[in-house]
C-alpha cells in the first residue's frame, strides 16, 4: 500500500474511473460529509447542554446548531442534465399540483403560483393591508384543503382569529368587537362561518410563538407530521429575532432572511413573509413603493423569489378634498395595487384588488359588486 494518502487515492483511479460513476461518487462524498457534520453538531450540542448557564439561552444555542444542519435527502445532489432533460420537458407540459395559488386571479395570472422552496415577500407601509392580504390568501389556500400555518407575531391570537372569522362572514370587525353592534343577520353569518370551519375542519393553524427561525422550523416540522402543509405565512419579518445577536436591525433582518429562505428550501414549502417598508414612498409624488424600500435590508431583495408591494394612493389623500374632486381619483377609492416587482420564475406586473377596510377583506375588481354592498 502506498505510504502517501494522495498516492493511495491515485492508485485506485484507473480501477474505478468512468464518466458514469462521477455522480455516484460525488453523492457518496456528500453523504459522508453530512455524517461528519451530524457527529460534530451532536458533540457541540452535548457540550452546550452540560455547560453552566441559563436554560433558555442554551435552548437558543442548541436550536441554532440544529438549524445549521441541512438535511441530507435521498435524491441525488448532482444530476447530469443530459440524462434528465426529457423528463424535465415532460414535467413542464403537465399541470403542476404543487403550485400554491393565492386565490386571487389577478395575482395568480402573473405569478402562476408559489412553488415549494419559494420565499414570497408582501411588503407595504403601515395600514396598507399587508396583514389582511396575507390572511386572505391563507384563508383562500386553506379552503382548497391545503393546510396553512400562520405565524402572527404582531397580533394576539384572539384578535387574528376574530379577524379571520369576520373576513369569512363579511362582517364589520369594529362592530363585532363592540359586542352589541351587530344585527341578527350578521350574528348568524358569524355563527354559520364558525360552524363551517369546525365541521369542515378548515386547516388553518395560528401560532404567536415562533419568534426565531429555529422555533418556527420546529413548529413547521411538527405540523408537517400532522397535516398536508401547503403554505407558511409569517407576519412579519422585522419581529423575528436571529439565534445569534446582531449589531443592528439591518444585520438582524439580513440573517433572518437567509435563515427563512433556507427553511423554505429544506422543508420544500413556500413561505410568505410580510415585511415593512421604509418611509421613502411618502417622499415621492405618487408614493409608489419600490423594491429598494424594503426596510433595513437589501438581503430581502436577493433572497426573495417573489416581492409584492402594496399601494393604496387614496390613503395619502384621506382629507384632501381637492384630490377627491378629480374624476380620475374617485375611481381609485378602495383600490389596492399589488405591485409584483420581482418574480424569479416569471413575469412582473401590477394586480389591482379592491380592499374593504371594514371587512379587512380583498376582492377582485370585477367581483366586488357581487360580494355585498361594497
Amino acid at each position: 500500500m502506498p505510504s502517501s494518502g494522495l498516492s493511495y487515492v491515485e492508485s485506485y483511479v484507473p480501477m474505478s474511473w468512468h464518466a458514469k460513476n462521477v455522480i455516484f461518487y460525488a453523492n457518496r462524498v456528500r453523504e459522508k460529509q453530512k455524517q461528519r457534520e451530524v457527529i460534530t453538531t451532536a458533540s457541540e450540542i452535548h457540550e452546550i447542554a452540560n455547560s453552566p448557564g441559563d436554560p433558555d439561552e442554551k435552548i437558543q444555542q442548541i436550536q441554532t446548531k440544529a438549524l445549521q444542519l441541512e438535511p441530507f435527502r435521498n435524491e441525488e445532489r448532482f444530476v447530469r442534465f443530459a440524462d434528465q432533460a426529457t423528463n424535465v420537458a415532460m414535467t413542464l407540459q403537465e399541470k403542476n399540483p404543487n403550485l400554491i395559488k393565492t386565490g386571487f386571479w389577478s395575482i395568480d395570472r402573473i405569478l402562476v403560483g408559489l412553488a415549494p422552496g419559494d420565499m414570497a415577500i408582501i411588503a407595504s407601509r403601515p395600514s396598507m393591508g399587508k396583514t389582511s392580504l396575507g390572511l386572505n390568501i391563507a384563508l383562500n389556500v386553506a379552503q382548497t384543503g391545503r393546510a396553512v400555518l400562520f405565524f402572527s407575531l404582531e397580533m394576539a391570537m384572539k384578535s387574528i382569529m376574530e379577524r379571520a372569522l369576520c373576513v369569512l362572514a363579511m362582517v364589520y370587525q369594529t362592530k363585532a368587537r363592540e359586542g352589541e353592534g351587530l344585527d341578527n343577520e350578521q350574528k348568524e353569518a358569524l355563527y354559520f362561518q364558525a360552524l363551517e370551519a369546525r365541521d369542515k375542519q378548515l386547516p388553518l393553524i395560528f401560532s404567536n410563538t415562533g419568534y426565531t427561525p429555529a422555533h418556527q422550523l420546529n413548529l413547521i416540522r411538527q405540523q408537517k407530521q400532522i397535516l398536508d402543509l401547503g403554505l407558511v405565512v409569517i407576519d412579519y419579518i422585522q419581529l423575528i429575532s436571529p439565534q445569534q445577536q446582531q449589531k443592528d436591525l439591518r444585520h438582524t433582518v439580513t440573517e433572518v432572511s437567509k435563515q427563512l429562505k433556507q427553511i423554505a428550501i429544506n422543508e420544500n414549502l413556500p413561505l410568505m413573509v410580510l415585511s415593512q417598508l421604509s418611509r421613502k414612498p411618502e417622499d415621492r409624488d405618487k408614493h409608489k413603493p419600490r423594491m429598494s424600500d424594503l426596510r433595513e435590508s437589501g438581503s430581502l431583495e436577493q433572497d426573495a423569489d417573489v416581492v409584492m408591494l402594496l399601494h393604496r394612493e387614496e390613503y395619502y389623500h384621506k382629507n384632501d378634498k381637492d384630490w377627491w374632486d378629480k374624476p380620475d381619483n374617485k375611481a381609485k377609492k378602495n383600490i389596492c395595487e399589488v405591485i409584483i416587482d420581482k418574480n424569479r420564475c416569471g413575469q412582473t406586473g401590477v394586480a389591482e384588488l379592491v380592499f374593504v377596510p371594514e371587512y379587512t377583506r380583498f376582492a377582485e375588481k370585477s367581483n366586488a359588486d357581487d360580494e355585498g354592498s361594497w
